[in-house]
């Protein structure tokens, strides 16, 4: 990154071109940025670096609004292009439940679209990439005999549908990750160890549903 940029507004940008769009508040809870102490320190530098041209801000409902990178700003951080739009009341439910966890990065580690390329490239470097709307998150979990903990890769969506939207978007999701030969043989792989795939719970507006409940995880 160029431009005259001092090292906390790198460092901004940065973490919004790892969550895509985040509200001021939310930015607080950023251990890297946490020196901002208030919402309203943290909103001011991000409003002067929507002056400058590297952020746009969308408004949300209730007066808050959301920051995130304009076409100057992902040509600085390369982050994807889509990134500048202005986004679809989906997109938008998406950058806020990513933002809200991805500070917790111990726990949550949102990969960006190379680092996700370089993870599937290193898992199955023959296969075609998964197609997916949503992202996808590194999560550790514990072993059985107290060693290092293992990381799992989760796929991670947040949309806003009414309650009859969400059991034909769930087949659509689960029906591209399957002709996904990554995930299929992944699935397949799973059962010969004896692995249960548990459930996949896609959450909407009030609403959500199981896809173990639908009958999609069985056969």
């Amino acid at each position: 990154m160029t431009e005259h940029l001092s090292s906390r507004d790198k460092m901004r940008l940065a973490t919004i071109a790892r969550v895509r769009g985040v509200r001021a508040e939310t930015l607080l809870h950023f251990p890297q940025l946490k020196s901002d102490r208030s919402a309203d320190a943290a909103r001011k530098p991000l409003e002067r670096l929507c002056d400058q041209g590297f952020l746009a801000a969308s408004s949300l409902p209730r007066g808050s609004r959301l920051f995130r990178l304009s076409s100057k700003g992902v040509a600085v951080t390369g982050a994807p292009p889509a990134y500048a739009n202005s986004p679809s009341s989906g997109i938008a439910a998406e950058m806020l439940a990513v933002s809200t966890l991805a500070w917790r990065m111990e726990e949550f580690l949102f990969l960006t679209k190379p680092e996700l390329d370089e993870l599937l490239s290193k898992i199955a470097p023959d296969a075609e990439k998964p197609r997916h709307a949503g992202r996808f998150v590194l999560r550790p979990a514990k072993t059985a005999g107290g060693e290092a903990p293992e990381l799992h890769l989760h796929a991670f969506m947040a949309e806003l549908r009414p309650a009859e939207d969400l059991a034909r978007r769930a087949g659509v999701v689960l029906d591209n990750l399957r002709r996904s030969p990554i995930f299929r043989d992944l699935i397949r792989a799973g059962q010969l160890l004896k692995i249960e795939v548990l459930d996949h719970i896609i959450i909407g507006e009030l609403n959500y549903c199981s896809l173990k409940t639908l009958g999609f995880l069985y056969g």
